[in-house]
């Protein structure tokens, strides 16, 4: 029947090339994708066994079988959606990775559209930690506790404020200890 309709769209002046390539993606499953994918994201990418994971748990279970063409953005938001009743920012997360994925599909010709472009998402509120004055001589304790190096990287960083990287890729000249 594939062959029949190809016959006829050919007989009707449309493009052989991409006709086939539609053909391709109506058959090709997402499941089918992922070790191409797989593979581009472990040279390119260096939390690739987060995304793998990502790909094991949420994805693979929901949309692994289904075939590229037949993907739409329902779907996906039906995902991310199930997810994020629990767990809203694994959810923005995996929406990341999901449209990602559907993006390399678009650029490797195996889809026309990414289906995932646009999710919505759930909302995150930054968190910010502040030491309480009963914990600040239990946390100055355990500061010297440590000892050298990092004992003085660990104070620089609490009266400083100053970025973990900053303070310890300093050298003495960028220190004024007047």
């Amino acid at each position: 029947q594939a062959a029949m309709g190809i016959a006829g769209e050919l007989a009707r002046g449309n493009d052989p090339i991409a006709l086939r390539k539609a053909a391709r993606a109506r058959k090709m499953t997402l499941a089918d994708l992922w070790p191409t994918y797989l593979a581009h994201l472990r040279q390119r990418n260096r939390t690739w066994a987060r995304d793998q994971e990502r790909w094991e748990k949420a994805v693979s279970p929901a949309l692994g079988r289904k075939a590229l063409s037949d993907i739409g953005r329902a779907d996906c938001q039906a995902v991310i959606d199930k997810i994020g009743v629990h767990r809203p920012i694994s959810a923005n997360r995996i929406a990341s990775f999901l449209s990602a994925f559907l993006n390399f599909a678009v650029r490797t010709d195996r889809l026309l559209v990414n289906p995932a472009k646009g999710l919505i998402r759930f909302q995150e509120t930054a968190r910010a930690r502040i030491i309480k004055s009963d914990e600040l001589s239990e946390l100055l304790c355990s500061i010297e506790a440590e000892g050298e190096p990092w004992a003085g990287a660990f104070m620089m960083l609490l009266f400083t404020g100053a970025r973990r990287g900053s303070v310890v890729g300093m050298r003495w000249e960028d220190i004024d200890l007047a």
